[in-house]
């Protein structure tokens, strides 16, 4: 078995991290797999994160509409304007509403793959910066234990960052729910380092 250091690092985004974690085992070394033999992989959710820059830029929706309609894929092009109207929803009209150009990528410890964390958008309450990533996938269906994950890698990731400061939160656009750092529990770090020691131990088998 190869050592930590001599495997490649693999890079996962925030979602496509929880969604591995969420999944099977069986499910999870499959998506794995896939992963691992894509080259590069597509953001099939970028022109929903484009569009919603763009509307907290411009104050209203032409450019989003424009961003949204680019897709060629009418599957890709639905999936995306539904998740824009979601968010439109729930922040389209909150004055402190700010786009986030803060991102990290964060390698936790005894891992051997970092994770890309972007934060899409935040907005003030209370004096205080609550930050936002989104989950945008019907499938798997986001947990609250999970919801916590991401809430916890994030906090984990910005640690001394001018980020720091903020809440943390993780939309989940098809469900509708909002998860915080008020969910994280005493079980959160130890799903979370059980997920890293079985998403390590797989990346080297299969490297």
């Amino acid at each position: 078995m190869l050592a930590l250091s001599e495997v490649s690092m693999e890079q996962f985004s925030l979602a496509s991290f929880i969604k591995i974690c969420l999944m099977d085992t069986g499910s999870r070394i499959s998506e794995l797999r896939k992963k691992l033999e894509s080259q590069g992989g597509y953001d099939y959710y970028n022109s929903f994160s484009r569009s919603v820059v763009a509307y907290i830029e411009d104050g209203n929706r032409d450019r989003a509409n424009e961003i949204l309609a680019e897709p060629r894929n009418d599957h890709e092009r639905s999936k995306n304007t539904r998740c824009f109207e979601a968010f439109v929803a729930k922040f389209g009209t909150t004055r402190s509403l700010a786009a986030v150009a803060e991102k990290k990528s964060w390698q936790p410890p005894n891992a051997n793959f970092s994770i890309n964390i972007s934060p899409l958008f935040e907005i003030e309450k209370a004096g205080t910066r609550q930050v936002f990533a989104t989950w945008a996938l019907q499938k798997p269906e986001l947990s609250q234990k999970y919801g916590a994950v991401a809430c916890y890698i994030m906090r984990q990731a910005f640690s001394g960052h001018s980020l720091a400061n903020a809440g943390f939160y993780f939309y989940d656009l098809t469900g509708g729910k909002i998860y915080s750092e008020r969910q994280i529990s005493n079980s959160t770090s130890r799903m979370f380092a059980s997920d890293i020691r079985w998403l390590s131990y797989e990346l080297t088998e299969m490297l």
